[in-house]
């Protein structure tokens, strides 16, 4: 998730890789590109927070119309004022004329506007489909945690992907704890999920990076996801 999106504000994504993959690579699966009767749909998830209409339009290859960025408007989802503020929406627009058969990797970006200055809404993530596959928002398991008898909260967002760290999907999940004085560095772990499993690497003493490794049916899929919770804990 990403919190408090502005008007004016834009999140890019490098890159979708629309030409397909043929070999397994670098820890992605192989899948098949676009096709031209595929009839391809570009999806966000959003929560709106503004009183007046927000605009988002879907860029690819630069933000902007001109000859530096030679972006390309492939969509515009339009949000009415009275779209639900109190829960994340689902917005869905046709896309098959700028994407199906299309060849190789493009960037993807979403210009955000709206009808008041400042916050707008909180922005959940985006992906494509087809009328003839459903695309749902990954959603993370439900855990209650406690270190040392505290209760905490596990991060939502994921860790983005870097050159760095080497991730390549949105499984990875780090934040940093500091222990109270006398406070232990045992970490409990309470399943809400009747379709999970779990574990604990606990650290020995009481600094050190602990793991929570969720893996869990999400409801209406037939393969287990896994989620990874790294927990750095300082005293």
């Amino acid at each position: 998730m990403i919190a408090n999106v502005n008007a004016g504000d834009i999140i890019g994504y490098k890159y979708f890789g629309f030409g397909g993959l043929q070999n397994d690579s670098k820890g992605i699966k192989a899948f098949d590109g676009t096709t031209s009767k595929m009839h391809s749909l570009f999806n966000i998830w959003f929560k709106p927070q503004s009183e007046g209409g927000i605009t988002v339009t879907v860029m690819m290859d630069g933000p902007w119309k001109n000859e530096v960025w030679n972006g390309k408007e492939i969509g515009k989802f339009k949000i009415p004022s009275t779209a639900a503020r109190d829960q994340v929406n689902k917005y869905t627009i046709d896309v098959s004329e700028f994407v199906d058969d299309i060849e190789g990797k493009h960037a993807i970006y979403l210009v955000f506007d709206g009808a008041v200055d400042g916050a707008i809404g909180q922005f959940y993530g985006c992906g494509f489909n087809t009328t003839v596959q459903s695309l749902t928002r990954p959603i993370p398991p439900t855990l209650n945690v406690t270190i040392g008898g505290k209760e905490i909260t596990l991060p939502e967002t994921p860790v983005r992907s870097t050159d760095a760290n080497g991730y390549v999907d949105n499984s990875n999940y780090e934040m940093d704890y500091k222990l109270e004085p006398g406070q232990k560095s045992k970490i409990k772990v309470e399943c809400l999920w009747s379709t999970m499993r779990f574990k604990v690497n606990q650290i020995k003493g009481d600094e050190g990076t602990a793991l929570i490794t969720a893996e869990y049916l999400y409801p209406g899929t037939s393969s287990m996801q896994t989620k990874y919770y790294k927990i750095n804990i300082s005293k």
